[in-house]
């Protein structure tokens, strides 16, 4: 499970502002996926929606550029 969300993070691509001075960018290594709160079993048996929460870590990173 893990790993195929590892590998659609990465999918994910940067975003840079117009001047390319500013990059946001996730950490996807120290993603954390959080245990439901009901078991998938149990949310069918009873007609509710199961759901994890993910926690990824980002930050913006501003280049410096050697040409200004």
């Amino acid at each position: 499970m893990g790993r195929g969300l590892t590998e659609e993070l990465y999918k994910f691509s940067k975003i840079e502002d117009t001047k390319q001075e500013i990059e946001f960018q996730l950490f996807v290594e120290t993603y954390q996926l959080v245990e439901p709160l009901i078991k998938e079993r149990d949310a069918v048996y009873e007609s509710l929606t199961c759901s994890s929460k993910l926690y990824v870590s980002a930050g913006l990173i501003w280049k410096t550029s050697k040409d200004k």
